[in-house]
């Protein structure tokens, strides 16, 4: 629970920002996968409307994997804000990622943006 307790105010020192969301999610919007905006409106005009009230953000990593050229304008233009990386994020992730090793695959199919989705 400790950990969990840490990832959660991962995004403290950014306030009012209060989640994050990964690629695969986002990518989850297209007709052909697992929440279709076409089906999940309600759903996605709920995440767009956190988005551009700053609650959900993203990092420059989750933006970057996202190649879906219509999406990734779509989240830009919707106001979702892009956090860089710096060095305070990075040794953040840093010790997630050493207590929860598994969380980046580098020879799997593990996202290298996982770490900073907590």
């Amino acid at each position: 629970m400790e950990q969990l307790a840490h990832q959660i105010t991962f995004l403290n020192d950014f306030l009012p920002y209060k989640y994050t969301i990964d690629t695969c999610s986002i990518l989850s919007q297209k007709d052909d996968d697992t929440h279709p905006r076409s089906i999940e409106k309600s759903l996605w005009d709920d995440i767009e409307q956190m988005m551009r009230d700053h609650e959900i953000v993203i990092s420059r990593e989750i933006l970057d994997e996202i190649e879906d050229e219509e999406i990734k304008k779509s989240m830009i233009n919707i106001g979702c804000v892009v956090i860089d990386v710096d060095r305070d994020i990075q040794l953040y992730v840093k010790e997630i990622v050493c207590k929860c090793p598994k969380l980046v695959d580098f020879k799997g199919n593990k996202s290298s943006g996982d770490a900073l989705v907590g």
